[in-house]
């Protein structure tokens, strides 16, 4: 989100209050599209998140699984 607003683009996670939506997902698209046209690649960020979150889930379902066995 720090990269985003440094380029001039209105980000932000509270919408009203301390209410956060899960705006990750609709930011991420934007910083590839940022980078992209900046430097020529998506940055590195956009696939260090989308591994980290595959990670999480995929390690999720192993410990439920293994809590049925």
């Amino acid at each position: 989100m720090k990269y985003l607003k440094s380029r001039g683009r209105e980000v932000s996670l509270f919408d009203s209050g301390f209410f956060i939506k899960g705006k990750i997902f609709r930011y991420l698209p934007l910083y590839k599209e940022v980078t992209l046209r900046e430097k020529g690649k998506t940055g590195s960020l956009y696939y260090q998140f989308y591994l980290s979150f595959v990670l999480a889930m995929a390690f999720l379902l192993l410990g439920l699984f293994s809590l049925q066995a």
